[in-house]
């Protein structure tokens, strides 16, 4: 009997596929009123096969509207090579002919007018289709793919029967705010889907089935371990039931062997993910090997899949990951990055007038004070309730001293006094419930400084769309203990670091 683990890239095989129904089922409810999806993920997630699996007609009959109608094609952009416009049209086009093994007429010239044309005549005809495309870093930032393609692009979905699903490692927002989508707002018709760890059942699915297909002997106990070994990430799953597969049909199993063999074969794959980490991330893992929570940036890696929360505590996705953790030698690193959180922590000077051009007239006088939080709200009472009621209180019970702009006393412009006091103070708290210009300026400067920042926002307010990438911590009025407690939480992990 072949052993059914040994596939390490993407899975084609439909029944060698487990799990992310529900995910299947809010990209499909998508599709089928022809709205787009962005895949967001870490490499080995299974971001690619999850991708190639929707895309069978076979999964999507049941789950589309008119599935004689629909045409989903997959593309991965990784294995063109050299892509112009040019090339990219004509390979959509093939790709969709493939798809719809010749159904779809696509005999269209591999131009803007030719590819418009194609979708025009099949949104015409009724086709639904839906353009697949893998790595879709490839094409962000190269010459020909600038903002008239993806405005265009963008066009072409908002106007006839056309959706696009991409898989990437940056959420498409991202992309655009690192200059590789410029400024055509073709992220914005998205909806993000960030692929995480598998649900324990789908995992124990992976684990179980094959083995019951291939009638090979497989315990509880095996699946227990194989669990504590890989976790839920399906590569790793993977490769752990690949070396217990073997050594099953051996005859025996030693787990202590077959960990070995497992780390032996997943540390590589280790090493890339701890290599494409940040340093914040790196650092925040090497804590956790080290039995130090920071629960804001662990809450942040859990949705990448590289934690997981148990009992309000977090640990690592596996235990074999944990350990590669804590074997990395990154004691200089570790100092290196902390050393930076805290320069960066205290801030920025400003060294020039952004009001009148010249040197800052308190650059010698401004004395960073570790205990000090410029406040930054708009001036009505709800707020000043808020203030009086929740943040000053807090603050002051942790041994902070919250300082607002009218504070500062003396006949200088009030630019001024919001300008010193936030290079004065290492963390704010800035209250964007309302499209206050004041309230924003304080904002971008508090960023600009470097300052460590929590944003709030009534829960009755709209954030405007520029915003609503940043984490914010919404509140209710109502629930105001919520929002103390919040407050107690971020400001008790900016003391202890």
């Amino acid at each position: 009997m072949d052993n059914p683990y040994t596939e390490r890239a993407m899975i084609t095989d439909t029944t060698m596929f487990f799990g992310r129904g529900e995910e299947l089922n809010n990209i499909f409810s998508r599709l089928a009123t022809s709205q787009s999806y962005s895949i967001v993920g870490q490499r080995r997630i299974g971001k690619s096969s999850l991708l190639y699996h929707l895309c069978q007609p076979e999964v999507y009959r049941d789950r589309m509207p008119d599935p004689a109608k629909c045409v989903l094609a997959y593309f991965d952009l990784q294995t063109v090579g050299e892509l112009t416009r040019e090339r990219f049209f004509k390979l959509a086009l093939r790709k969709f002919a493939q798809a719809s093994n010749g159904r779809l007429r696509t005999e269209y010239e591999s131009t803007y007018d030719g590819f418009r044309t194609f979708v025009e005549d099949s949104h015409d005809a009724g086709w639904e289709l839906g353009l697949c495309l893998d790595e879709f870093e490839v094409i962000c930032g190269r010459g020909e793919f600038d903002s008239d393609l993806f405005a265009f692009l963008r066009g072409l979905s908002n106007n006839y029967n056309l959706a696009y699903v991409t898989a990437s490692r940056w959420v498409l927002h991202e992309l655009c705010h690192m200059g590789k989508i410029d400024s055509s707002q073709f992220w914005n018709i998205f909806t993000t889907l960030h692929l995480g760890l598998l649900k324990e059942k789908e995992a124990r699915d992976l684990i179980t089935v094959p083995f019951n297909r291939s009638e090979v002997e497989l315990s509880t106990e095996d699946a227990d371990f194989v669990l504590r070994l890989a976790g839920r990430h399906p590569l790793f799953l993977q490769v752990a039931c690949c070396h217990l597969f073997e050594a099953r049909q051996k005859g025996g199993v030693n787990y202590t062997d077959v960990e070995a063999r497992f780390r032996q074969e997943a540390n590589p794959y280790f090493g890339y993910i701890w290599d494409h980490f940040k340093d914040e991330e790196r650092l925040t893992l090497y804590k956790l090997s080290h039995d130090e929570q920071d629960v804001d940036r662990l809450a942040q890696l859990e949705r990448s899949g590289s934690v997981v929360r148990q009992d309000g505590t977090y640990r690592f996705f596996s235990e074999a990951f944990g350990c590669f953790v804590g074997e990395q030698p990154i004691s200089q690193e570790l100092e290196r990055v902390s050393s930076k959180y805290r320069s960066l922590k205290r801030g920025i000077r400003v060294e020039r007038c952004f009001l009148t051009g010249g040197t800052c007239a308190f650059r010698d006088e401004i004395a960073i004070d570790e205990d000090k939080v410029f406040i930054g709200m708009p001036f009505r009472d709800h707020y000043q309730d808020i203030f009086d009621l929740v943040i000053q209180p807090i603050l002051v019970e942790l041994g902070l001293n919250p300082w607002k702009a009218d504070d500062i006393k003396g006949n200088i412009a009030i630019n001024c006094k919001i300008c010193r006091a936030l290079q004065e103070s290492p963390q704010a708290i800035i209250n964007i419930s309302e499209a206050n210009p004041n309230v924003f300026f304080e904002m971008g400067l508090a960023y600009g400084l470097g300052k460590s920042v929590l944003l709030l926002k009534d829960e009755q307010s709209t954030v405007p769309s520029d915003l609503q990438a940043i984490e914010y911590t919404q509140y209710s009025r109502d629930r105001l203990r919520d929002l103390r407690e919040e407050i107690r939480r971020f400001f008790g992990r900016e003391r202890e670091e």
